[in-house]
């Protein structure tokens, strides 16, 4: 897990724009 940012990784580390 932490390969692919998916929604769950964006709600925790949101990152991109």
């Amino acid at each position: 897990m932490g390969s692919s940012p998916s929604k769950s990784n964006v709600a925790k580390a949101p990152s991109l724009p």
